[in-house]
């Protein structure tokens, strides 16, 4: 049966579905809605993926829901200091982990994958309606079954209590041993550039502020 839509969730639905078509930069957006909902936007953007040929393996905009606390979750295209913290961490794990075992159990070694951004769909107890696609993390594939060992989920400007909630959905829902938190605030926000002129009002400022400095030596 469909869900009722009353006026808030329409248009909480039109937004969802425009930053999972447009993609626009650093968005998040987190909805409480019932999963009848979260299904009607996955099937719609699954067509709309069909339809503009998005391969699967697209990171980004990706969609998820916390079955616990009933949370939908959109996440489009993040900037590159999230992807840096992501691609850093996965690096140092997996660098650490292939030293200890190449000394202790070399055979293992090709067991140990990074994470990718495929969306994780089989959680349990409470979390059992949940999927999730992490920022990063490790895999552990041993007899042909892939395991999620380590989570990684960064936060751009991101409360703090939502990266607890991906935390608690990933350690009690999906059984990882570790989940690792990075949360990143930035006060003001950076922003790229847009025009000539906004590089020349920063080139301006950074002479206008050497100059104060040679002032006060």
């Amino acid at each position: 049966m469909s869900p009722v839509i009353d006026e808030s969730m329409a248009s909480d639905y039109k937004e969802a579905f425009r930053l999972l078509k447009d993609n626009p930069p650093e968005q998040r957006l987190e909805i409480h809605w019932p999963r009848s909902m979260y299904l009607q936007l996955q099937r719609a953007y699954s067509q709309l993926m069909t339809q503009t040929n998005v391969s699967d393996d697209q990171r980004y905009p990706y969609l998820s829901y916390n079955g616990l606390t009933e949370t939908v979750t959109v996440v489009t295209v993040s900037n590159a200091h999230h992807e840096v913290a992501v691609y850093e961490l996965n690096t140092e794990i997996i660098a650490s982990a292939k030293e200890y075992l190449s000394e202790r159990a070399p055979g293992l070694l090709d067991n140990i994958l990074p994470l990718g951004s495929s969306t994780t769909e089989d959680f349990d107890g409470d979390y059992e309606d949940s999927s999730k696609q992490s920022d990063g993390g490790i895999r552990y594939n041993i007899f042909g079954i892939s395991t999620v060992m380590i989570a990684i989920e960064v936060g751009i400007s991101q409360s703090y209590k939502s990266l607890c909630d991906a935390k608690d959905m990933w350690i009690n829902g999906h059984h990882v041993k570790v989940c690792v938190l990075v949360s990143l605030n930035e006060l003001p926000r950076f922003k790229n550039p847009t025009s000539a002129y906004d590089i020349e009002e920063k080139r301006e400022e950074k002479e206008a502020m050497a100059r104060s400095v040679v002032d006060q030596m």
